[in-house]
């Protein structure tokens, strides 16, 4: 089995990952990040693909994700997440 550690990304990614995977153990997949996405047509399944990505611990898909690049920043997602 693979670990986050056998990755060869630096220890600091490696925090990040880390952290963004417990923020969003608490996901449920409700839709409403996507639905609010300013960025929604224009990404191939959104917030909510990412996070399946992250608690996954795929890196490199994440990082490689089209619809990661894409986010505005706005955080009209996190505004509307009922998780907080």
């Amino acid at each position: 089995m693979t670990t986050l550690a056998d990755t060869g990304y630096p220890q600091e990614v490696l925090d990040a990952f880390t952290a963004l995977r417990e923020e969003c153990a608490i996901c449920y997949q409700c839709g409403a990040c996507t639905s609010s996405c300013p960025s929604g047509r224009e990404l191939y399944r959104g917030p909510r693909r990412i996070v399946r990505l992250i608690l996954a611990g795929e890196i490199a898909a994440v990082l490689k994700s089209d619809d990661l690049w894409r986010c505005t920043g706005c955080g009209a997602c996190t505004a509307v997440c009922r998780m907080d």
